[in-house]
């Protein structure tokens, strides 16, 4: 939803797929986009979550 929310020009896509016992979705699209790096606010969330999930 963020990626229809946040894009203002452009486009989305979406993509789903699967392979053997493995299934995707990509989105892609030409909004502004996340922080990237190693302490960007997903990463720490994310390294967090999987923390607490051992």
């Amino acid at each position: 939803m963020n990626a229809l929310k946040y894009t203002l020009r452009g486009g989305v896509i979406l993509g789903l797929g699967s392979a053997e016992e493995t299934w995707w979705l990509m989105v892609k699209d030409t909004g502004p986009g996340l922080l990237a790096g190693p302490d960007a606010p997903m990463v720490a969330g994310l390294k967090e979550a999987t923390a607490s999930a051992r």
